[in-house]
């Protein structure tokens, strides 16, 4: 039996499927966390050994499990196409194995998780894997469709705007870190549908939940303000519009979720609004990965001896 060959554009579809699968997955894993569901099925495959019906907690434990499975067949499928890619590319099957890889890991980790009763370091490191695995998704998407040598670098004269995009991404990070502190000392722990008491973040006494929120909000306003500078460092300079239009959709994303994030903690942190920052916190780390994707390379200058030659 011969195996099939794929066309870059089908290989390419199949890797942006994954990523959108691979941002829902952290969708349906924040609603179990949220639902107080992390506990729901101690045991797998099975779920406490009964028959799951739409009306008990465990449904929502098990189906995220199970759309995880899915999740994980599909980025093996997208591992398989980008080695019966024609032409075959090896950065892009590399690329390929992250998610493969990730989703393995995280199902791993998730078996921990519920062993350890939800302790907030292993809820952590689940939702900061699941950030890594969409950094290895995103690349994968753009290298896809944007094949080595298929447009110009940046040139050396303007490598200032790329650095100022890339400076982005390790202050989108800290917030993500920062964010995920502020979820393990909060008032969703992930068991309050089961009953289970589980421990939360106390580093600070008392004022745990209310220190890392402020610490969550005064970071996410620096870069809001960084991010407004760096768009109109990119217009001062004339940068590319599509990279304009990211930072732009960067800020507007920026915006909704510090309004949702005001909202929900003036008003208890409702957990459906919890659920709609995990949403738009995704959506940021996403716009910020092509952002700097988009703001490509810096092209070093060249030497004397070749540019003279290169004239000759």
């Amino acid at each position: 039996m011969r195996l099939p060959r794929f066309s870059p554009a089908a290989a390419h579809r199949a890797a942006l499927a994954s990523l959108v699968l691979l941002a829902f997955i952290v969708f349906t894993g924040a609603a179990v966390r949220l639902s107080g569901s992390g506990l729901a099925c101690p045991n797998w495959p099975e779920c406490n050994d009964q028959v799951i019906t739409a009306n008990q907690p465990e449904w929502i434990e098990f189906g995220n499990r199970l759309i995880s499975g899915a999740v994980g067949a599909i980025a093996i499928a997208v591992f398989f196409m980008m080695w019966r890619r024609n032409p075959r590319d090896r950065m892009l099957l590399r690329l390929s194995a992250i998610p493969a890889v990730g989703v393995a890991a995280q199902g791993g980790l998730g078996a921990l998780t519920v062993e350890y009763e939800l302790k907030p370091t292993f809820v952590m490191a689940h939702f900061l894997l699941s950030f890594l695995i969409l950094i290895g998704a995103s690349l994968l998407v753009w290298r896809s469709n944007h094949p080595a040598g298929s447009r110009p670098r940046t040139l050396h004269a303007d490598r200032w705007s790329v650095w100022a995009v890339r400076a982005l991404l390790p202050l989108v990070t800290l917030i993500v870190v920062i964010g995920t502190f502020a979820t393990g000392a909060g008032p969703h722990p992930g068991s309050r549908a089961t009953g289970e008491v589980t421990e939360r973040i106390d580093w600070f006494g008392p004022d745990t939940l209310h220190t890392l929120i402020l610490r969550h909000g005064h970071v996410g306003t620096f870069t809001f303000i960084v991010t407004f500078l760096v768009l109109a460092f990119l217009w001062k300079r004339g940068a590319p519009q599509r990279l304009q239009r990211k930072i732009a959709a960067l800020l507007v994303v920026y915006a909704l979720q510090g309004a949702v994030g005001l909202f929900q903690y003036y008003n208890g942190l409702p957990a459906e609004l919890v659920w709609v920052h995990i949403v738009l916190a995704t959506c940021v780390w996403i716009l910020v990965l092509f952002a700097v994707f988009e703001a490509g390379k810096v092209e070093k200058a060249p030497q004397p001896e070749r540019l003279e030659k290169s004239l000759a």
